[in-house]
């Protein structure tokens, strides 16, 4: 179990003291991986993920975070996420004091590390007013897309439509799109990342306003909900939302 662990360390993360060549850096993306603690170790888990963090991964591209899972398949567990990061990072070799303290003070706590994704925003179809980068807590939206060829092109023309709905509202929201770098063998390759601040938002608004189907036919005309609800059918096996509450 060790080495296995090592070596998915030794190939996925990013050296923190890593020189950045020169390479084209105009694009957001993040490395995200699921911690499930060991029983009983969740305490310890958290508590070795901020020792580690603190020491390899507190600046520029190797920072990391942590969120926890409330709500999902993966409630109940961790969410390690690094970046923004760039492909010419992981050009780079870890050193084994990086390594032997992930196994010490994260891999022992844990019962698996596991579903490791790159995550690439899409600027085209995220509405992002503040422009934001990190958010404190957020539902994380999964579309589930369905296996056939042109089912990602399809989803994120919808996708499109709902950021000019939302410029057209100056909708006071954040809503980041990002699509996986490699695909999926769930089909879990389209994310909608809704930042909030207060639990007491979610009562009136978990994602889009309550008017949002109101102001969509307002821009795109009469009938065009019914238009994108069927595309989201015909093309995605539904989605689920993680909501994440940062470690800190």
């Amino acid at each position: 179990m060790k080495s296995i662990m090592k070596l998915m360390v030794a190939f996925l993360f990013v050296y923190s003291h890593s020189i950045i060549a020169q390479t084209n850096e105009d694009y957001v993306m993040f490395l995200s991986l699921y911690l499930d603690p060991a029983p009983g170790k969740a305490v310890e888990l958290v508590k070795g993920v901020k020792v580690h963090n603190q020491k390899f991964h507190a600046e520029g591209e190797s920072k990391a975070y942590l969120w926890s899972i409330m709500s999902g398949p993966r409630s109940g567990q961790f969410v390690w996420v690094q970046g923004p990061v760039h492909y010419v990072t992981f050009d780079t070799d870890l050193t084994e004091e990086h390594n032997m303290d992930w196994e010490k003070n994260v891999a022992s706590n844990c019962r698996k590390v596991h579903t490791i994704q790159m995550w690439r925003r899409s600027d085209t179809h995220s509405y992002n007013p503040d422009n934001e980068i990190v958010g404190d807590k957020v539902i994380a939206r999964v579309f589930k897309l369905k296996s056939h060829s042109g089912a990602q092109e399809a989803v994120m023309d919808v996708i499109l439509k709902i950021k000019e709905v939302c410029e057209a509202k100056n909708y006071n929201l954040a809503r980041r799109v990002y699509t996986q770098e490699f695909r999926s063998e769930t089909g879990e390759n389209v994310s909608l990342i809704y930042p909030f601040e207060s639990f007491t938002e979610l009562e009136t608004r978990r994602g889009l306003p309550p008017s949002f189907l109101e102001d969509y036919e307002a821009v795109h005309g009469q009938g065009s909900t019914a238009a994108f609800q069927e595309i989201l059918d015909s093309n995605t096996n539904g989605w689920y939302d993680e909501v994440r509450i940062p470690v800190k």
